[in-house]
């Protein structure tokens, strides 16, 4: 009954909002707008301390974004569990290892996703690990031979700097369709099998959970460390690995790349995507009780969701030519997240201006750049976002 009602909520709300697509490119047409107080807690009082963001700020926050935004992000299912089901001990020369992974949801084992791990093959100890979601397929990535995907996974280079990389296809954990309660093969519809009416989650919501299983798995693998955990996501899946850190604090960096609105844009900006246009387009990425909201009257804007991260470190990014994720935006969102971090004593951004093209300011526990170029992830930004989790864990 309570997922019956979660789709016709959905759907009158797509009604009552109409189909306006329309969006803004134009700066001198972006609304005066003020950000919500980071510090500010929803009774009026100003936290001032370390431990009153973590005791009463940070959940206001994270509740709001589970029953407004994405919904909820259920536990790990009892029945989990791993499975090798593969590995090639000599890839790229013999510079590295290829592992698969099964991840069970079930002891039946009728419901589970795969991960695919690369990591050096002469590791004296753990590696370090990058962990993503891909847009393509699993199988699509383990050729030495430069297929589809091949370019956006610098696996050479990851393996020379001594990390291993660990991702899945985000189709194998949660359809990236429409139908927004997931009556498919999604583990939306695992989960109202087993609990129905339980939860209200959406496909983003859904990532970040597989995400955190393959948390969960790393904590297994003797050769990859779990302590040094750092999750990089794009575009929708950018979203999702900011949402993913506030849920799960094991991930010791979160890195998130050309999120745009939903992720790192200023949702008060309405510059590029908004949540007018995602509640048409993408309607399964967020949940019902977000359609009450206009994008100028969010009680918490994304530097909030930003926040979550802290006092852990964060990394945004932008490119020059990615107007419908808003560069300018977030930037914003990475800059005014400092008075979380000055809770901490972390430093933050030093610009005081957005960044322009092939421009960085990445060395306090808060990092910016601004490629060249268009909405994309690409050797070059895992370069960087390596040096920068390099950096602030301390691997050498």
């Amino acid at each position: 009954m309570k997922q019956i009602l979660f789709t016709i909520l959905l759907l009158s709300s797509l009604v009552s909002f109409g189909q306006d697509l329309s969006f803004n490119y134009d700066e001198s047409k972006v609304p005066e707008y003020t950000l919500p107080d980071l510090l500010t807690l929803n009774s009026g009082q100003i936290v001032t301390t370390a431990r009153q963001w973590m005791k009463y700020r940070r959940p206001e926050i994270l509740e709001f974004y589970t029953k407004e935004v994405f919904g909820d992000v259920p536990a790990r299912p009892e029945g989990l569990h791993f499975k090798q089901v593969g590995e090639d001990e000599q890839v790229f020369g013999g510079l590295g290892i290829r592992r698969r992974v099964r991840i069970c949801l079930d002891k039946e084992e009728q419901h589970s996703f795969d991960v695919l791990i690369h990591f050096p093959k002469k590791h004296k100890k753990s590696c370090p690990v990058l962990v993503n979601l891909n847009f393509t397929d699993n199988n699509d990535m383990t050729f030495e031979d430069a297929p589809f995907d091949y370019k956006h996974y610098p696996y050479e280079m990851i393996l020379r700097e001594g990390f291993a990389i660990a991702t899945a296809t985000r189709n194998s954990i949660e359809p990236d369709v429409k139908p927004v309660d997931s009556k498919g093969d999604g583990v939306r519809a695992w989960y109202e099998k087993i609990y129905p009416g339980k939860y209200i989650w959406s496909a983003i919501s859904a990532w970040a959970w597989g995400l955190s299983r393959m948390a969960d798995y790393i904590e297994t693998d003797k050769d990859l460390d779990a302590s040094k955990m750092v999750l990089v996501g794009h575009s929708r899946l950018g979203k999702t690995a900011l949402w993913t850190g506030a849920n799960d604090k094991r991930f010791a960096v979160v890195v998130s790349n050309s999120s745009g609105c939903g992720g790192a844009a200023i949702t008060r900006r309405q510059f590029g995507e908004t949540y007018r246009i995602m509640r048409v387009n993408f309607p399964h990425w967020i949940v019902p009780n977000n359609y009450k909201y206009d994008d100028a009257d969010f009680p918490i804007d994304q530097n909030g969701l930003a926040s979550l991260t802290a006092p852990r470190p964060l990394y945004i990014a932008s490119s020059t030519n990615d107007l419908w994720c808003d560069p300018k935006g977030e930037w914003l969102c990475a800059k005014t997240v400092q008075p979380v971090y000055d809770l901490f004593g972390k430093k933050g951004l030093e610009s005081t201006d957005v960044l322009k093209g092939g421009q960085r300011d990445d060395q306090g526990t808060v990092g910016y750049k601004m490629r060249i170029g268009d909405h994309d992830l690409l050797p070059e930004d895992w370069k960087v976002y390596i040096e920068f989790a390099k950096r602030n864990l301390n691997i050498k």
